[in-house]
């Protein structure tokens, strides 16, 4: 089985009112909350089944540390927040190229289908804009049917495909 890459776009409802804004070091105990219900997603995918190693403590450390590893949004509606990605940057030295890899995108179940995973990879475009990043690129589970066409309807292209592991781009 290989990556769906094709798809017809539908319409979607547009979510009201969703901001996209920088995590805060205060927002370390949330985005432990969405790293736990991303876990269980990709288990119920069947795309990972370890146990995750993390704490606040080091999230705090290595997202808002003196030196990031990496870095977070969050998606609010009124305030509440329902959904996260996480992103850190990269240098491709043999072609000189800076890039963005999506390491997580999360939205709340309910709430899929409403324009805010959109919104959330559309902040993720601008900042790459904004820092001269050519691309972004993550991996995605083959399984994740409703992910790829999300994907394919953003524009992003299947570069490369290792059992499960779709490794997805999309130019900037």
């Amino acid at each position: 089985m290989t990556c769906l890459l094709s798809y017809q776009t539908s319409s979607q409802r547009e979510p009201s009112q969703v901001t996209i804004r920088p995590a805060r070091i205060q927002d370390v105990p949330l985005i432990l909350d969405f790293i736990h219900k991303k876990a269980e997603f990709e288990r119920n995918l069947g795309a990972f089944s370890g146990m995750l190693n993390l704490s606040e403590a080091l999230l705090a450390q290595t997202l808002f540390g003196k030196h990031p590893f990496a870095y977070v949004l969050l998606a609010e509606i009124k305030n509440q927040p329902v959904g996260y990605l996480l992103y850190f940057f990269k240098y491709a030295s043999f072609l000189g190229i800076p890039s963005i890899w999506v390491d997580d995108v999360y939205v709340d179940e309910h709430l899929r289908g409403k324009g805010i995973g959109s919104s959330l990879m559309q902040m993720i475009a601008q900042i790459g804009r904004e820092n001269h990043c050519r691309m972004l690129a993550w991996i995605t589970d083959r399984r994740n049917l409703q992910g790829l066409k999300f994907y394919n309807r953003l524009g992003a292209q299947l570069h490369d495909q290792n059992g499960n592991d779709c490794t997805m781009r999309w130019y900037l």
